[in-house]
């Protein structure tokens, strides 16, 4: 039975890759197991919409995608450079590990819940991030390889062993969606905080060297139209990290707007433009200083 239900589940996930919902499922299947988990958890607050609009959830989802997808795709290019150099200089390979770990759990409680986009975007995180995690294996430094690549390995096993285990051995369907709920928001939530370091460092420094203003601004878009979703579909748990997201990545760009505006801005060098202006007043003041004295 235990394996019986696993290959049900792998099955169901298979099928959400390729079949787009419609609105009887979304409300019957969706909406009612969100709203049951959520209860189910003890979390007292009950979300509802006035009118159900499958339309404007599929904008708010596609908008979501692109974001996310765009947060997602950003770390490419440094692993192109490590595969170039065929060595991995100081990039760590925690913050790819969370981000593999909560896009994993985040797919299964979508597969659990029946909500074909949550497992769409987070199938799509959990591969490139597996992808990555997979390139920092291979290109470590030869002092850390014996450590780091069996690692990453073997944290990549032990996510997925773990998820299959609660899908084939806790028999609660409700109880499978909080344990996958409630470890997938831990991770998160540590992947949302992680950047709160670099923040320091500006505010430390006043400087903005380094800090990916871009990544944090996307971000902060992502987790909003994120969080619209989790209360258009009422899903408790999923809105609770985006919130977080949301809230830390103002944060996060507040304190990058003041330290620019009040010390990085002011020690930069004038432009072109203010140099050209100055000079012609300094060649100004010359020639006026020149004609006084000719005709003194």
């Amino acid at each position: 039975m235990p394996v019986q239900t696993a290959v049900q589940a792998v099955y169901s996930f298979l099928a959400l890759l390729v079949h787009t919902a419609t609105e009887d499922e979304f409300s019957a299947h969706g909406f009612a197991t969100s709203l049951i988990a959520a209860e189910h958890s003890g979390l007292s607050i009950t979300l509802h919409l006035p009118q159900w609009n499958v339309d404007r959830l599929k904008i708010v989802s596609y908008a979501a995608m692109f974001a996310s997808c765009s947060v997602m795709f950003s770390p490419a290019g440094t692993m192109l450079s490590i595969v170039k150099q065929g060595r991995n200089g100081k990039e760590s390979p925690l913050p790819y590990f969370m981000l593999f770990t909560q896009a994993f759990l985040w797919m299964m409680y979508g597969v659990l819940t029946h909500h074909p986009d949550i497992v769409r975007i987070n199938g799509l995180s959990s591969v490139v991030s597996c992808c990555y995690l997979l390139v920092l294996a291979a290109h470590a430094n030869s002092q850390e390889r014996h450590l780091v690549t069996p690692g990453i390995l073997g944290g990549i096993a032990a996510v997925f062993s773990g998820s299959v285990a609660v899908l084939a051995f806790v028999h609660d369907p409700l109880r499978k969606i909080q344990i996958l709920s409630d470890t997938a928001m831990v991770f998160t939530l540590g992947l949302s905080a992680a950047p709160m370091l670099q923040v320091v460092d500006v505010w430390k420094n006043r400087s903005l060297e380094g800090f990916p203003v871009p990544l944090v601004a996307v971000g902060a878009v992502s987790c909003a139209l994120w969080s619209e979703y989790a209360v258009m579909i009422n899903s408790l748990p999923y809105l609770i990290p985006n919130v977080v997201g949301v809230a830390l990545n103002l944060v996060q760009l507040v304190v990058v707007g003041y330290v620019y505006v009040v010390y990085e801005r002011k020690s930069r060098p004038a432009s072109k433009a203010d140099a050209v202006a100055e000079e012609k007043a300094l060649l100004k003041e010359q020639y006026q200083a020149t004609q006084q004295t000719e005709e003194a």
